[in-house]
Formats: structure tokens, C-alpha cells, sequence
């Protein structure tokens, strides 16, 4: 009987006869996979002491590809989608081992139930038709190069294909003869034929004659060149999508997260909303599966709103009430029941627990023919001054005659454990990622409770803190002793605050802050006749919003205020009043985008303006100003003291 083959055998029989020859993936493919079994060996030689001579495949089984990827995400910092990539990688090549060696089944099963971990599904990036139409008309027509890129924006968008096959193409792949059509070949060596608008063949037919690739001998030639007469890049092609980016001059599409797949989303985006059946998208696009296509479905607010309109157009009449002619209809009855609603959940504020059945009962009436019902396990009466109740993450309760709203205790433990999880899975790391994957989920739910009664729980929360924080650092200087320890990363980082035990990395200025620096902002009362749905009132709301002081450290805030809160490069307001975030969530997001996109820190010299005060030439700017700055000066962004991590 011939001996079982090796690890190495088995890996070389499946990169080079089964993803090469048998399902013909490309050759990024299976570099990937390739890439992701030497982690995978580099792993047992450094973790587990196996050398890769001695590795077997008894050795590999669920435990230790699990505890691969955790190293993956702990040690070498990869995001959630790179994990599972490896995994995938991992997962293809012991469905093949399977059905090569039959008697390994129950191992190859157990590693493919190892399950993929979940993340937020991102939102479709893509772009309106008068944005694509703004950057598509840059490139200064003129000039031989403006030429060349005004071609290049028009055929990627309308291919809508993806970068690699886009830089892939050659002479040979533009047919230009009506009805012209480009040939791409994308995944899995699959090609597809995508037709051409008038307009785009009309330049590509002037490119070509003008580099006079239209002449015998250039059909396998690269069709977009770069200055050294190579093939041009991915990052090529990125690079000048974002140069034109910087020139568009609309703010949205300057802090847009701009790529060249974010012109494929438009494209599709475009489509659909025109009414393009999803299959003809599919094809177009290149989708194996319909279902990976429907997300832009699912993305089309347009879309919805048609679909909603359509829907009840005969149930919604426009007919004004009564109430719209006869004013004294407005005025609410002394002891009348108040009704809070946001989204699907619901708060009735009665006097008696007779009438709140009463109320509760009407509006059952009133779902019933809707198709809707109470969800019996979460509905409650309850009295205000006992129990109090929960909503929408805050507990509102009477103590001693006295209305208190505070966050639940629900969202509280569900942010102590958020917090754990997370600071368990930084073992291993530094403290710098410590301080970068908390401070935003810190800052998020600090700003969503600030205007309620959290002063308590953003001390006890601090105390938590100092404890998760203290516990990581002891298990990363198990040989040192504590007070070492202690004094290592827990000293007053932050020269504003008179804290002398603040967790900071002891390499560079970062620092954990505290739930504690957040001030309280008491909401301001609504008029009672103020919606937010009333065009005549635009004004009003977004003059409640920009007297609500933004949740950022006061350095930041005394910078806005010197500078009127506007741009000093386009005289633009750095912080727009849009709608306030909804969510800790929402929050953590908004931080984000503002202290690492939106506005950026620099020296400034400013001509014939007041200057700053000689100990502080920082000035804060909007990001995509700062990067046109420094591309008109020839130069990359200088690093200033006050870099985007001191905004937090």
C-alpha cells in the first residue's frame, strides 16, 4: 500500500492541478490561497513549536484552525473580512481533501463547520448621476494626458468593471463596431461581453487613433498605459480617480470614500433605478448568484419610495382633516393619554392603570386590520414610581416625586460586556490598537447619554475601565512587578486634564479617555408644535443642532471656536448641522468620521490674515482641503502635533 502524500504534496496537487487547471482561478486567487497556508504553517512553527517538516495532517483540525484566526485578528491585527477570507481558504482546500482522501471525512467536516464570524454588512458607496457627471468632466480635454483619463473615467464607469479586469484589458478586447462592446474577463477566467455607450466609443475610438493603437500589431497591447509605457496599475487607476476627486469642488464627493469599485456601484445603482431588470445587471456586472446582485436593490432608497408610494397611493387620499381648519381641535384635554413613538416601539403615558388598559386595548383595535400586533412578552404596564420603564436604551422612572431619565441597565450591561470582549481580544496587541478600537466605542456611547442623568455611570464605568485596562496590562508584564507596571501606563497623558492615572501608550502621545470627560448637555424642550418633517421649519432644527456643542475634547472645541468654526482654506463650516446620530452606534460612527476623514490637524501660514498664537500655529481644515493643499505644493502632508488621533 503506497504511503499517505505529505502535507506539501497535497497542497502543491491542489494550487496547481485543482485551482489552476480543474476551476481556472486567476492568479490573485490563488496567491491568496497560497499566501494563506504559509500563515497557516508559519503559525505552527511559531505557536505551536512544529517545524513545517514535521507538520502532518493530524495535526490541523478545528482547535487549531480556530485558534489561526483568532491569531490572525489578535497578533497581526486583520479586520473581520480578511479573517474569513483566510478561512474560506482554508475551508476550499479541505472540501477538495475530502473527496482526495475519503478517510480524513470526519476531520475535513469538523474544520468545515469551523463557522465564519459575522460583521455590519457596509453600506452601497456609490455616487448620484450629477456627481458621476461632475467627475467624469475634469480632465482637461485639451491636453494629451486630460484625453487619456477623460477616456479611461468614461469606460471604467460604463463597463462598471471591476479594477483587476479593467486593468487587464487590452486592444484586442474593445470592439468598436455597432454595436461596440468591451470584453472582460473576471473571476474564475470568465468572460463577459458589456456594451458601450455611443459617447464612450466615440473616445475610445479617438484615444486609439490618437496613440495609434488602431494599426496592425497592438491587439494584445494594454489598452490605459502609464508614463513608462506600462500597463497601468490598480493603484494607477486609483491614484487618478482621486486626483480628479480633489478638483470635483463638491464637498460630498471631496470626504467621499471615492475608489474605482465605487464607480462599479454607481453604475449599477444607475441602472436599477432606471429599471433595468436585476438579471441584465447580474450579467453586467458579473454575478454568479442573482442574490449578490439584489443588494442594490435593497440600497435604493428611490427604489422604496416609489415602491411605498405605489403602494398607497389609494390608501393615503390628500384630504385635510378637520383639525387643519378648526384650531381649538388642537388643544389636549386635561388627563388625555400621551403617545411616544419612534419606530416600532411605542410609550403611552396614562394616569391610571384602567386607563392604560383602556388605551392599550383601543390600539390593539386600531393594528388589528393593519395585520399588526402587541408583542405580549415585551408589552408592560407598569406604575412610574415603582418599576419605570425602559426605551429606546434609557430607564425613565419617578424617585420621590422627582422624573429621572437614565441609561438602562440593560445598555449598561451590554457595554461592560462589549468592552471584555474586546479588550480580550487585544491580548497580545499593544497598547496604541487598545486605545484606537476603544476610545471610538467610548466617545460613541458617552455623546448618546450625555443628555441624562449619567454622571454616576460614567464614573462607575471609568472604575470598569480601570480595571479591564489594569488586568491587560498585568497579563502583558506577568514578569514585572505591578506598581512597575502601573506606573508604565497609567500616568497624566492628558495634559488638559489634573488626572494623574490615565491609561496611555507609552510610546506616543495616545491615550484611553474617560466616559467621566464627557459634559452633561441638558436636552432642550421641543416647541410643541415643531416637526421635524416641516419644511417651514428647517431653520429651526438646524439652529437647535448647532447650539448643541459637538462631543469632542475642549482642545478641539477652543480651535473651532478661534476659528468660527469654518475651514480657513475654503471658508466653508467645518462641522455641518446634519441630523444627530440616533445610537451609540450612530455616535461611534460620527467620531470616527470626523476625527479621521472629515477635518485633519496642520500648520497653517496665513497671508494677510490673523495669525494664530505663537505657541500654537495648529489649524484645523477639512481633510480633502488639506490634501489639495499639499498636492499643490508638490508635497506630502506634513505631520503636525495635533494629528487626527489628538482630535479625540
Amino acid at each position: 500500500m503506497p504511503p499517505s502524500p505529505t502535507p506539501a504534496v497535497l497542497l502543491h496537487r491542489y494550487l496547481t492541478s485543482h485551482l489552476a487547471g480543474l476551476r481556472g482561478c486567476s492568479p490573485n486567487t490563488i496567491a491568496s490561497y497560497r499566501d494563506t497556508f504559509k500563515l497557516l504553517i508559519a503559525w505552527f512553527r511559531d505557536c505551536r513549536s512544529i517545524p513545517p517538516d514535521k507538520l502532518t495532517l493530524d495535526r490541523i483540525d478545528a482547535d487549531a484552525i480556530t485558534a489561526f484566526l483568532n491569531w490572525l485578528e489578535a497578533e497581526r491585527h486583520n479586520s473581520i473580512s480578511t479573517r474569513n477570507q483566510r478561512l474560506a481558504a482554508v475551508s476550499s482546500f479541505f472540501r477538495w481533501l475530502q473527496s482526495q482522501d475519503p478517510a480524513r471525512m470526519a476531520n475535513c467536516q469538523d474544520i468545515l463547520a469551523v463557522p465564519a464570524k459575522k460583521k455590519a454588512q457596509p453600506s452601497v458607496n456609490h455616487l448620484t448621476v450629477e456627481q458621476t457627471r461632475r467627475l467624469l468632466a475634469q480632465p482637461d480635454r485639451s491636453t494629451r494626458r486630460g484625453r487619456r483619463d477623460a477616456t479611461l473615467l468614461a469606460t471604467l464607469y460604463d463597463t462598471a468593471a471591476r479594477v483587476q479586469e479593467f486593468a487587464d484589458l487590452t486592444v484586442r478586447d474593445i470592439r468598436l463596431q455597432p454595436p461596440a462592446l468591451a470584453v472582460l474577463t473576471g473571476k474564475g477566467r470568465k468572460t463577459r461581453h458589456v456594451p458601450l455607450g455611443d459617447n464612450t466609443a466615440a473616445l475610445l475610438n479617438a484615444y486609439l487613433t490618437e496613440h495609434g493603437l488602431d494599426k496592425p500589431g497592438h491587439d494584445d497591447h494594454p489598452l490605459f498605459i502609464n508614463q513608462h509605457r506600462n500597463k497601468l496599475s490598480r493603484g494607477g487607476i486609483a491614484w487618478i480617480i482621486g486626483k480628479y476627486q480633489t478638483r470635483a469642488g463638491d464637498p460630498e464627493l471631496a470626504d467621499a470614500d471615492l475608489s474605482p469599485h465605487v464607480l462599479r456601484h454607481s453604475k449599477a445603482m444607475h441602472l436599477y433605478e432606471a429599471g433595468v431588470p436585476l438579471p441584465y445587471i447580474r450579467d453586467i456586472l458579473g454575478h454568479v448568484d442573482l442574490a449578490t446582485t439584489e443588494i442594490y436593490a435593497r440600497a435604493s432608497t428611490e427604489a422604496k419610495r416609489k415602491a411605498l408610494e405605489a403602494t398607497y397611493t389609494e390608501i393615503v387620499t390628500d384630504e385635510l382633516p378637520e383639525w387643519n381648519h378648526d384650531t381649538g381641535l388642537l388643544r389636549t384635554r386635561p388627563g388625555t393619554p400621551v403617545v411616544i413613538r419612534y419606530a416600532d416601539d411605542l410609550v403611552a403615558l396614562c394616569h391610571t392603570r384602567q386607563q392604560a388598559e383602556q388605551v392599550k386595548a383601543r390600539l390593539a383595535e386600531w393594528l388589528a386590520p393593519r395585520g399588526l400586533f402587541f408583542n405580549e412578552d415585551k408589552t408592560q404596564i407598569v406604575h412610574l414610581g415603582e418599576e419605570g420603564f425602559d426605551f429606546l436604551g434609557f430607564n425613565v422612572r419617578r424617585y420621590h416625586s422627582k422624573l429621572l431619565i437614565k441609561p438602562s441597565k440593560a445598555a449598561i450591561r451590554r457595554l461592560r460586556q462589549r468592552l471584555a470582549s474586546e479588550i480580550r481580544a487585544l491580548r497580545g496587541s499593544n497598547a496604541a490598537a487598545v486605545i484606537a478600537k476603544l476610545n471610538p466605542i467610548i466617545r460613541g456611547w458617552a455623546a448618546y447619554y450625555r443628555g441624562v442623568v449619567s454622571s454616576k455611570v460614567f464614573h462607575t464605568l471609568d472604575h470598569q475601565m480601570w480595571k479591564l485596562t489594569y488586568k491587560w496590562a498585568i497579563w502583558h508584564h506577568t514578569n514585572k512587578p505591578k506598581r512597575w507596571t502601573v506606573d508604565h501606563y497609567f500616568v497624566r497623558h492628558n495634559r488638559f486634564r489634573n488626572d494623574r492615572r490615565v491609561f496611555g501608550d507609552p510610546g506616543s502621545d495616545a491615550y484611553l479617555i474617560k466616559f467621566s470627560w464627557t459634559d452633561i448637555v441638558r436636552h432642550v424642550m421641543v416647541q410643541g408644535a415643531a416637526s421635524p418633517d416641516d419644511p417651514a421649519l428647517t431653520d429651526y432644527w438646524a439652529g437647535r443642532r448647532r447650539k448643541v456643542k459637538p462631543p469632542l475634547d475642549n482642545y478641539t472645541l477652543r480651535l473651532l471656536a478661534r476659528q468660527d468654526a469654518r475651514c480657513p482654506l475654503c471658508g466653508d463650516h467645518l462641522l455641518t448641522a446634519e441630523q444627530p446620530p440616533q445610537s451609540p452606534t450612530e455616535w461611534e460612527r460620527w467620531w470616527l468620521h470626523v476625527t479621521r476623514q472629515a477635518i485633519a490637524a496642520d500648520y497653517l501660514v496665513h497671508h494677510g490674515r490673523p495669525g494664530p498664537p505663537h505657541n500654537d500655529p495648529t489649524r484645523l481644515v477639512h481633510a480633502s482641503c488639506r490634501r489639495g493643499l499639499h498636492a499643490r505644493r508638490g508635497r506630502k502632508p506634513a505631520q503636525s502635533t495635533c494629528t487626527p488621533s489628538r482630535l479625540a
